[in-house]
């Protein structure tokens, strides 16, 4: 009967997850890339950040984000030239070399992915 007792205080404790803490190094690591954003990141960058394997880097990053470092940046590089193409008149071929795309058509590729549109297209619908 006891057992029994235990065994549903701790199915209950189970059905009520907490919320899983960001590790500091993960939150150091965000900060950092969102501080970098506007440059090319490299994967040993973000090592150095972490002191961690890059295996290692991915999992915790994968687990506490629900996403891939490089899927992270890749959207926040698109989250800033959405804003870049609102509010500015910067040519869209500046505005991809800016945030640390080799070249336009990566650009290009990586935002009509994401957002369904082309950068000029975008421009246009949010001015």
């Amino acid at each position: 009967m006891n057992n029994f007792k235990h065994k549903n205080i701790d199915t209950l404790r189970t059905e009520n997850p907490t919320k899983e803490v960001i590790p500091k190094k993960v939150k150091n690591l965000v900060e950092f890339i969102n501080a970098n954003i506007d440059k090319k990141l490299e994967v040993d960058q973000l090592l150095q950040v972490t002191n961690w394997t890059k295996r290692h880097l991915t999992r915790v990053f994968k687990q506490f984000l629900k996403t891939s470092p490089y899927q992270y940046i890749l959207i926040r590089k698109i989250e800033k030239s959405k804003a870049l193409l609102k509010e500015t008149e910067i040519p869209i071929n500046e505005i991809a070399f800016e945030l640390g795309f080799q070249n336009y058509s990566s650009f290009y590729s990586a935002f009509k992915k994401l957002n369904e549109d082309t950068p000029n297209n975008y421009r246009k619908k949010n001015r």
